[in-house]
C-alpha cells in the first residue's frame, strides 16, 4: 500500500512546481520512509544528505553537509570556503553561487534529499530559503523532512506536505507478524486503536505492554501504558503547567472526550486554564467537547493519577453527565459494577458504532469485556457490533468480538448468524473458506431457522464460486436449491443473486445437460435487462454488488462498471472498497488494462479498507508493478501472495497469475518458460471447468503449436469446442476460432486467421484482439512472410499501447524494425478500414480530438493509430498523408502482382 502523501510528494517533485518541498509529520509517522519512496521512484538521480544533530549550533554546518554529499571536488571546495568565511558570508550571495554550482556539477538533473532538515543551523536554512525560489525550472529539486512545530523560520514560505496517520488495518499489518500465539485476541485491536495511525507508536506500545498482553487474558487495561521514551517527553511538557491546568488534564484523561459543560460543573472557574491548554496544543476543542491531544498524552496523565483519585474523578463526571448517556455509562462503570453495567456499555457502544471514525465505542466494549460479559445476554449485542464492524471494514475487531461469543450460550439463529459473520469476515480479508465448521452448524441448527440457514449456504456457495471452486459450489447449491424447493419462505435477494452468479459460469457441462437460463440476480429477468435497482439497505447493496459481478462474468462489462461506480459513491468503506477492486477485475476481464492499472494505483494510494480482499489486491499490485517495469517489487508481491496469502490454495489466484505470466513469456518468445507456466495452470483450469472464466486455452494452444506438440494442441481445441457447445461466451467463441486457426496448416491457417480478424468488432476484447494479431504474425512469420508479420505486429503494438500494456508493444517494436522514414508507400502496404478512415479525416484537416469524437475513441487511441499509420506509409507528419495515400492508390508501372499468402 502506498500512502497517498508519498504520491503527493513525488508528484510535486516531478511537476517541478516547487524548488524545495518539505514533508512534515510526527515522530515515527514515516517521514524517512516517504523520502526513501521519493528517492526510489524519482525520475531523476538523487543525493541523500544527512544532518548531524550535534552540529546544529554551528553556522553553515548544514550547507557543508549538502556540498560534501555530492562527492564533487568543486562543490566541496565551495562548502569549505563558506565555512572559513562564515562570519561574513551573505546568505543571498551564497544561495546564488550554490545554485550555479549545483546546476553545473551535480548529476543533472538531480534531487537533493535532506532527512530532518529541522536540525539544520539557521544560516544554512537562510541560504536554502533563498535558494528554493531559484530552483524552479532548473530540474534540480530539494525534498526534506521535518517534525511539526520545528520549521526553521527562513523556510516558513516553503510548500508543506503533511503525512497523515495510517489506516488501522495498515498498522495491524505492521505489528501482526510480531505477535506470538500467547497474546490475547485483544492485543492487535488494542495496539492499533491506541497507535492513532503512527507505526512507531504502535511498536513502542507493543514493546512496553508485552508482558501484560502475553499472559493470554481475554482483556487489556485501557488506556495502554506508553513507553518510557514517550512518557519522558510528555512528562517534561507537563512539568511546565500550573496545578489548575494539571487538574483539568487529569479529568480529561478519564475518557476520550469530556463535554465542556460537564467539566465546568466539576471544575468551575477553569475557563482560562482550558483556553491556555488549547493554546499550547495539549488540548483539542471539538465543538462542545474537549480532548487530550493524542492517546499517549492521555495515557501518561491517566496512569500518573492514584487509583482512588481516578475512581473519585469518574464518579464526579458521572454525576455531571446526563443519565443514560454513553458518558454516564462509561464513568459509572468505574464505580459500583453490576452484571447489568456490562450490557449498558455494550448498548451504548451500539448506539455510537456507526459514527464516522468512531473510537470511543471500542473503549466501551473493552470495558464491558473487562467487567465480564453476562451469558447469554451479551452474545446478541456482540453479534450486532461485529456485523457493524464488518460493514465498516474493521475486520480484525470484528473477528476479535466474534471469538468472544464462541463459548457463550446462543440461540440457533445466533449460532448461524455468528458463523455467517465468521465466514464473511474470513473471506472478505484472507479469501479463505473453512466451511467444515459452517456445515456442522447448519446440520445442527439449520432446521430451526431456515431463512438464516439459506443465507449461510448462499454465502458458502458464493465464496466457493469466487475462488473458482465451482464443483464444490455446485454441490452446496444443490442443498440450497432443495431448501428453496421446500418453499419455507420467499427467498431473499441474496440467495437468488448467488444462484444466478453460479449459473452464469455453466462450469460443469458433463453434469448439466441443459443449463438453466442465466437470470438477472435482482430483477429475475434475463441477462441484459435495463431494470434499475435501489441500493438503500445493506442486503440490497450486497445484491447489487453481486449483480455487477454477474454482469462481469457474463461479459457485460459496461453495465457492470456502472453498478460498481454507483457502489463507490456510498460512504460505507466496505462497499466503496469492494467496488474499487471489482472495477479493477472488470477492466482486466474486459481487456482494458489501462483502466485496471489506474484503479490499482488509486487503491494503493488510498487508506480505504486495505485489508479487504488482500490476496486479490496483492495479485493486482504484482501485475501493476510488473508492467511498470519494477520487477523486484512484483516478485516481492508474488512471494507474499503465495506464502502469506496461500495463493496456491486459491484456484482463482494461482490460475490467473500463472496464465498472466505464461502469456507474457509467450509474447516474448520464451516458449519453454511459457509452457512450464501454462501447463499446470491449464490442468488446474480443467478442474474449474469454465474456459471463459480461466481464459488460457488459446495461449495454451499457441505455445503447444509453436513447440511442435500439435496433437496436444488439437486435444485442447477439441475440449474447448465441446464446452462452447453449451456456452454463449463471446470470448469463448473468438478463442475457439483462434485455436482452430492455430492448429490448421499452411494456407488454411491463414484463411482462418483472416476470417477471425474479420469477425472481431470494436466492442470485442482489445487484449484478445492484440493476442490474435501476434499469434497470426507468428504463424505468417513461420511461413516465410516476414513483411506481413511485421504489419500485423505494428497493428498489435498500437492496440497494446492503447489498452495500457506499453511494454508488450515495445517487445513487438523491437522485433519489427520500422519502415525507412523516407521510403515511399507501395501497393504492398495494407491499411485496415479504420486506418483508411482516420487517414481520410487527416487529409480533410481534422485534428486529433475531432477524429476521436467522430470515431468514438480517446485522443490517446487516435495518436496510437496515427503512429502505426505513419510507419506503414513511411512518413513522419500529417502533411505527408495525402501524398502517401495517392501513391498507395496508383502503383508505379511495373509493380509485380501481389501473391496470395
Amino acid at each position: 500500500m502506498i500512502p497517498p502523501d508519498y504520491e503527493t510528494a513525488l508528484n510535486a517533485l516531478n511537476d517541478q512546481q516547487e524548488g524545495l518541498v518539505l514533508i512534515r509529520g510526527e515522530r515515527g509517522i514515516g517521514k524517512t520512509t516517504a523520502l526513501r519512496y521519493v528517492a526510489e521512484h524519482s525520475t531523476q538521480p538523487t543525493i541523500w544528505v544527512t544532518i548531524n544533530p550535534e552540529e546544529m549550533a554551528l553556522p553553515l554546518s548544514g550547507i557543508l553537509s549538502i556540498t560534501h554529499a555530492s562527492n564533487n571536488d568543486e562543490l566541496r571546495a565551495f562548502g569549505d570556503r563558506l565555512w572559513d568565511e562564515r562570519d561574513t558570508v551573505s546568505y543571498f550571495d551564497a544561495a546564488r553561487e550554490l545554485r550555479s554550482l549545483l546546476h553545473k556539477f551535480t548529476p543533472y538533473p538531480a534531487v537533493l534529499i535532506i532527512d530532518d532538515i529541522d536540525l539544520i543551523d539557521h544560516l544554512s536554512a537562510q541560504i536554502l530559503g533563498a535558494l528554493s525560489g531559484r530552483l524552479v525550472g532548473t530540474r534540480i529539486s530539494i525534498v526534506a523532512s521535518l517534525s511539526p512545530g520545528t520549521e526553521p523560520s527562513p523556510l516558513s514560505h516553503v510548500s508543506m506536505i503533511d503525512l497523515h496517520p495510517l489506516e488501522y488495518a495498515n498498522i495491524a499489518r505492521i505489528i501482526e507478524p510480531l505477535l506470538s500465539p500467547d497474546f490475547t485476541e485483544s492485543t492487535l485491536p488494542a495496539v492499533t486503536m491506541a497507535s492513532e495511525g503512527n507505526p512507531a507508536t504502535a511498536l513502542e506500545l507493543l514493546a512496553h505492554n508485552w508482558a501484560r498482553m502475553a499472559q493470554g487474558r481475554q482483556f487489556v487495561t485501557l488506556p495502554l501504558r506508553s513507553g518510557p521514551i514517550t512518557r519522558a517527553r510528555i512528562t517534561q511538557q507537563l512539568a511546565r503547567l500550573s496545578p489548575l491546568a494539571l487538574e483539568v488534564l487529569n479529568y480529561l484523561s478519564t475518557a476520550r472526550t469530556v463535554a465542556i459543560g460537564e467539566l465546568l460543573q466539576v471544575l468551575p472557574d477553569t475557563e482560562a486554564a482550558i483556553d491556555a491548554l488549547t493554546a499550547t496544543a495539549l488540548v483539542l476543542r471539538l465543538g462542545d467537547d474537549l480532548s487530550l491531544t493524542g492517546y499517549a498524552a492521555r495515557s501518561v496523565v491517566y496512569w500518573s493519577i492514584p487509583s482512588e483519585t481516578r475512581v473519585e474523578m469518574h464518579a464526579a463526571l458521572a454525576a455531571a453527565s446526563t443519565p443514560g448517556s454513553a458518558m454516564f455509562v462509561w464513568h459509572s462503570s468505574f464505580g459500583r459494577s453490576s452484571p447489568t453495567s456490562s450490557l449498558d456499555l455494550l448498548d451504548s457502544a451500539i448506539t455510537l458504532i456507526d459514527a464516522p471514525l468512531a473510537r470511543f465505542p471500542y473503549d466501551l466494549i473493552e470495558r464491558a469485556v473487562m467487567l465480564g460479559l453476562p451469558d447469554p445476554e451479551a452474545a446478541s449485542r456482540l453479534l450486532v457490533i461485529s456485523y457493524a464492524l464488518v460493514r465498516r471494514g474493521q475486520f480484525s475487531l470484528a473477528h476479535h468480538y466474534l471469538s468472544l461469543t464462541a463459548t457463550m450460550t446462543m440461540s440457533a439463529q445466533e449460532r448461524m448468524r455468528s458463523m455467517n459473520l465468521k465466514v464473511q469476515s474470513e473471506h472478505l480479508t484472507r479469501q479463505v473458506l473453512h466451511d467444515t465448521a459452517a456445515l456442522e452448524v447448519l446440520a445442527q441448527y439449520g432446521h430451526e431457522d431456515p431463512d438464516e440457514a439459506a443465507a449461510l449456504r448462499a454465502y458458502l456457495v458464493l465464496y466457493r464460486t469466487t475462488r473458482w471452486e465451482l464443483r464444490e459450489a455446485h454441490e452446496l447449491a444443490v442443498e440450497l436449491r432443495e431448501a428453496l424447493a421446500r418453499g419455507f419462505k420467499e427467498p431473499t435477494g441474496i440467495v437468488l443473486a448467488v444462484l444466478a452468479h453460479l449459473d452464469v459460469f455453466n462450469s460443469d457441462p458433463e453434469r448439466v445437460t441443459t443449463p438453466e437460463p442465466a437470470r438477472d440476480p435482482v430483477t429475475g429477468s434475463t441477462a441484459g435487462s435495463t431494470a434499475t435497482f435501489s441500493a438503500g439497505t445493506e442486503r440490497e447493496r450486497e445484491t447489487l454488488m453481486l449483480r455487477g459481478r454477474y454482469l462481469t462474468y457474463n461479459e457485460q462489462y459496461a453495465e457492470a462498471r456502472d453498478i460498481f461506480e454507483r457502489l463507490i459513491a456510498f460512504p460505507d468503506p466496505l462497499w466503496a472498497g469492494a467496488a474499487r477492486i471489482l472495477i479493477a477485475e472488470n477492466e482486466r476481464q474486459s481487456g482494458n488494462y489501462f483502466g485496471m492499472f489506474e484503479m490499482v494505483k488509486l487503491m494503493m494510494t488510498s487508506n480505504l479498507t486495505p485489508a479487504l480482499y488482500r490476496p486479490t489486491r496483492t495479485l493486482l499490485e504484482a501485475e501493476y508493478w510488473r508492467e511498470q517495469g519494477d520487477q523486484k517489487k512484483s516478485v516481492q508481491l508474488r512471494e507474499e501472495l503465495f506464502t502469506r496469502h496461500l495463493g496456491r490454495q486459491n484456484p482463482s489466484l494461482s490460475i490467473r497469475h500463472s496464465a498472466y505470466r505464461g502469456a507474457r513469456y509467450l509474447h516474448r518468445g520464451a516458449l519453454d518458460v511459457a509452457l512450464q507456466l501454462l501447463t499446470p495452470a491449464y490442468a488446474a483450469s480443467r478442474e474449474v471447468g469454465s474456459p471463459p472464466l480461466t481464459r488460457l486455452d488459446a495461449d495454451m494452444v499457441e505455445v503447444l503449436v509453436r513447440v511442435g506438440d500439435l496433437s496436444e494442441a488439437q486435444r485442447v481445441t477439441e475440449e474447448l469446442a465441446r464446452h462452447m457447445e453449451r456456452s454463449t461466451s463471446r470470448w469463448g467463441e473468438l478463442a475457439l476460432l483462434r485455436c482452430r486457426a492455430l492448429v490448421a496448416e499452411g494456407p488454411e491457417s491463414i484463411t482462418l486467421f483472416d476470417q477471425l480478424l474479420a469477425e472481431i468488432t470494436p466492442s470485442d476484447n482489445p487484449y484478445e484482439h492484440a493476442r490474435t494479431l501476434t499469434a497470426f504474425a507468428a504463424r505468417v512469420e513461420s511461413l516465410g512472410n516476414s513483411r506481413r508479420a511485421r504489419r500485423l505486429n505494428l497493428t498489435a503494438s498500437a492496440l497494446y499501447r492503447d489498452l495500457g500494456l506499453p511494454a508488450w508493444a515495445d517487445i513487438l517494436d523491437a522485433a519489427s524494425p520500422p519502415t525507412p522514414t523516407r521510403h515511399p508507400a507501395t501497393p504492398e502496404v495494407e491499411l485496415t478500414p479504420e486506418e483508411t478512415r482516420i487517414a481520410d479525416m487527416v487529409v480533410r484537416g481534422m485534428r486529433n480530438y475531432e477524429i476521436a469524437t467522430e470515431c468514438r475513441m480517446s485522443s490517446r487511441s487516435v495518436e496510437a493509430r496515427l503512429t502505426v499509420l505513419y510507419r506503414k506509409l513511411g512518413i513522419r507528419s500529417r502533411g505527408e498523408v495525402s501524398a502517401a495515400l495517392r501513391r498507395l492508390q496508383t502503383p508505379p508501372a511495373g509493380t509485380p502482382q501481389k501473391t496470395a499468402d
